[in-house]
């Protein structure tokens, strides 16, 4: 092992815990930069005595930047190659390049990529192992704090979440290009990453490096609040889900919501739209803010009200004091909506990063 053993999730218990034994393998997804070429060499060196346990490689060529893009191929494929390990290049499609170019967000636009190739070597039995590291986690935070986000969405990534493993994730940037540096091990470096016009580079390259020079292992104890305030939110809607006037099926009750702490019903109306619009978006905490505002307007009325369009066919609608989020179709021409109750689009209120 290269890095320090105790903060890799690389130990055996920490391993046979989080991964099923049916996985007969690790795919490392490999982009050639710095934090993937080191976890190529972390993976060679733990599957290296493991019977039934394979080490595969997989790239991705986005085509975004001409001759660096290829110059990324064929680095990885010779890295793989010099160490003999299987490796499985994707290149994008014109027809997948032109989604891109037609405005679609292009880390959305990658992540949808990288995920259904990750979906089909699951499928095929492998664990996909990723270089997430500290910094990036504290990056995520910091971003989605700013942004907005509900409590139990604020650390974002975690060590082990089926297919995806990432052993890298109690690690700072600064050991792993330590490791790169006293090793001698090679790696691209991709030029978009110093861009400034990217809302996550200068996070990256400013306010991380600032805020660990004022408060040294300030990344450490910031990684480590937004996750016990996630274990937090998830006690807490476990706790409220047993309760019927909470739940979504059968309408919640708008007065004894409003009587909660406002984090707690947050996280009840958080739940009860993902039932609808599915746990991987989520409103941000403007719209949910201006929700909660809502429905202590109405919270006495016995007229059935439609409040809000949550996009995707959904919409928040209160009825004899009581909340229900409706698919459109279930009331074909539906009740007018006031335009100036539109939430935003929630689309571009979050961040999912994986």
């Amino acid at each position: 092992m290269l890095l320090d053993f105790n903060k890799l999730a690389l130990n055996e218990q920490a391993v046979i815990s989080h991964i099923p034994k049916s996985y007969q393998g690790v795919v490392v997804s490999c982009s050639g930069g710095v934090d993937s070429v080191v976890l190529f060499h972390e993976m060679l060196a733990f599957t290296k005595s493991k019977i039934n346990f394979s080490m595969h490689a997989v790239h991705v060529n986005y085509r975004l930047r001409g001759s660096d893009s290829d110059g990324d191929q064929a680095f990885v494929e010779a890295l793989c190659h010099r160490y003999n390990v299987p490796c499985e290049v994707y290149v994008v499609t014109d027809d997948e390049l032109a989604e891109c170019r037609d405005g679609k967000g292009i880390q959305a636009w990658a992540r949808a990529i990288r995920r259904r190739l990750f979906a089909e070597w699951s499928q095929r039995g492998y664990v996909i192992a990723l270089g997430h590291h500290l910094d990036d986690l504290a990056e995520t935070i910091i971003f989605r704090l700013a942004r907005g986000v509900a409590p139990e969405n604020m650390a974002g990534m975690s060590l082990f979440s089926p297919p995806l493993w990432r052993p890298f994730l109690r690690i700072p940037k600064s050991e792993i290009l330590n490791v790169a540096k006293t090793n001698g091990i090679s790696f691209r470096e991709d030029a978009s990453n110093a861009k400034m016009e990217y809302a996550r580079n200068v996070i990256r390259q400013k306010i991380l490096p600032e805020l660990e020079a004022l408060f040294p292992g300030a990344l450490e104890r910031l990684t480590a609040c937004a996750e016990e305030t996630r274990d937090l939110a998830v006690f807490c809607r476990q706790q409220l889900s047993v309760d019927a006037d909470f739940t979504a099926q059968d309408g919640i009750d708008v007065v004894k919501l409003l009587r909660l702490p406002r984090g707690a019903a947050l996280i009840v109306l958080q739940q009860a739209i993902h039932q609808y619009i599915g746990s991987g978006r989520q409103l941000t905490r403007k719209n949910m803010t201006s929700l909660l505002e809502m429905l202590s307007k109405v919270s006495q009325t016995t007229d059935r009200q439609r409040l809000m369009d949550l996009r995707l066919g959904v919409y928040a609608e209160v009825q004899f004091g009581r909340l229900f989020f409706r698919h459109d179709q279930v009331y074909p021409g539906g009740f007018p909506i006031n335009s100036a109750l539109k939430l935003q689009d929630h689309s571009k209120g979050v961040d999912v990063h994986g």
